[in-house]
């Protein structure tokens, strides 16, 4: 089985690579100088670390050998224990596991949280995964499940207490919330989720949410959401998907209750709606009129609290075809309300680029990344909005297959005739300290034209880029 690695790549503008692939900084070298350690049994890397993690426990503890650069010829540097500790050097996290992460939550002392999943070994055993990072993009900490049986790490959340939530699952016989404290010691005994009614939606600081099918006949569509208390007692419930008798989703990062979506799950209004601590009743609620002739069904998506106390979403509007066989045309505006719910303002997509994209706050201005394509070579970039909607400017952001040490490996096709290409998928922005950051999967595929894709996941890496501002 190939290398498969989640490596840390930082993008700067109009630069695709940090450093070449053979560059070996000075404190790798001093650390190998002073510890390194290989495989007993014929393996290809340095090491470190006697323990290092990405070798599997049979092979350890690792033989510890005399360095000397000639044997940079003769090895690889293992790209986890051997790569450089200086915040801007190439950093693989993972080596020869099938693995995912997502970004949850920022600590109080700026350190990243990671939820996501893990292969235990080569016949294909999944474990949940948990990884705190600096922030120097350094690990503090990881947790990995092999004992607990969970197979994800999905929602996570810093509660009121500093304790660290997170929502462990081995779907579809159990799930349950494990806490740990900012060090990732347990905490805590864990919450047994699976006696909940509904399925869990989201987390915040203080409650879960999790909603239920609450339909009386096949025609019509009702639901019922249920919030409780992280000692998993029912706070309240209400009729409504998330949103309070609408159906929706809450405002992440927020300390207010902030909800958005629709009014209805058909042929509804967009609709952003306040409710007060208790959850009982709605503080401020807004409904927003249709923007284009004929329309009659829109949709608030990916809602952001702002700088200024308000709020920024995608507006997505649908008009139906010329028969009941047409499919709907939709259209995409941005939208800002202010802290009472007020609309601000509409931007047509004309007003600020091709398509829609990725949303983020950062540092008082809006964010949009966008991409016209799944492709590494597809033209990316930011485009930079103040609170009033004003375009600020753009930057761009190059990213290149051979720059990276796994995918580089996979370019080339098997057989020929055969076409391969590189997909960036999933971006997620990361706000680091004074710095923003992109989070995406990257991975090789074979091109079928019209069949699509075919994903290599040998090739599969995560990445996190560093986004050039204006």
């Amino acid at each position: 089985m190939k290398k498969i690695s989640v490596i840390l790549f930082i993008a700067l503008l109009c630069i695709t690579a940090v450093c070449a692939a053979d560059e070996i900084s000075e404190d790798v070298i001093i650390r190998l100088r002073e510890h390194c350690y290989v495989s007993p049994q014929g393996g290809e890397m340095l090491h470190t670390d006697q323990n290092c993690r990405i070798v599997h426990e049979k092979y350890l503890p690792l033989t510890e050998i005399e360095f000397s650069e000639s044997l940079l010829n003769q090895y690889s540097l293992c790209p986890v224990c051997s790569a450089s500790n200086q915040p801007e050097a190439l950093v693989e996290l993972s080596c020869g596991k099938v693995e995912y992460l997502n970004y949850q939550c920022t600590l109080p002392d700026g350190r990243l949280l990671l939820t996501g999943g893990t292969r235990r070994d080569e016949i294909g055993g999944d474990a949940a995964w948990i990884m705190c990072l600096n922030t120097d993009r350094t690990i503090s900490w990881e947790y990995i499940s092999r004992k607990d049986g969970f197979t994800a790490a999905e929602n996570a959340v810093v509660l009121t207490d500093g304790t660290i939530a997170v929502i462990m699952e081995d779907y579809p016989k159990k799930q349950a919330a494990m806490f740990f404290s900012p060090d990732g010691k347990k905490a805590r005994k864990q919450l047994d989720l699976k006696k909940k009614r509904g399925i869990l939606y989201t987390i915040t600081p203080s409650f879960m949410m999790t909603y239920e099918d609450a339909s009386k006949k096949a025609e019509e569509y009702r639901c019922k959401t249920f919030l409780y208390d992280w000692n998993g007692k029912e706070i309240t419930r209400y009729d409504g998907l998330i949103m309070k008798d609408g159906y929706g989703f809450i405002v992440p990062n927020d300390d207010e209750c902030v909800f958005y979506g629709h009014d209805d799950v058909f042929n509804g209004h967009a609709m952003i709606q306040k409710l007060d601590e208790s959850l009982d009743k709605a503080l401020w609620e807004t409904k927003l009129d249709w923007q284009l002739p004929g329309s009659d069904t829109a949709v608030l998506e990916y809602a952001l609290k702002t700088s200024d106390g308000g709020y920024v979403a995608w507006l997505r509007e649908g008009c139906p075809g010329e028969d009941e066989w047409s499919s709907y045309e939709w259209s995409h505006f941005l939208v800002k309300f202010d802290a009472d719910g007020r609309l601000m303002w509409v931007k047509g997509k004309d007003e600020y680029g091709p398509d829609t994209g990725n949303l983020f706050v950062y540092d008082g201005k809006i964010a949009i990344f966008c991409s016209d394509g799944l492709q590494i070579d597809a033209s990316r970039s930011v485009r930079w909005l103040d609170m009033d909607g004003k375009m600020l400017g753009m930057t761009d952001v190059k990213l290149n297959s051979e720059d990276f040490k796994v995918l580089r490996d996979y370019l080339e096709p098997e057989n020929p005739g055969e076409k391969r290409t590189t997909i960036v998928d999933q971006p997620q922005f990361i706000s680091m300290g004074d710095e923003l950051w992109v989070m995406a999967t990257c991975f090789v595929a074979d091109d079928l034209g019209e069949e699509g894709f075919s994903t290599i996941y040998d090739s599969q890496e995560i990445i996190m880029f560093k986004v050039p501002e204006i």
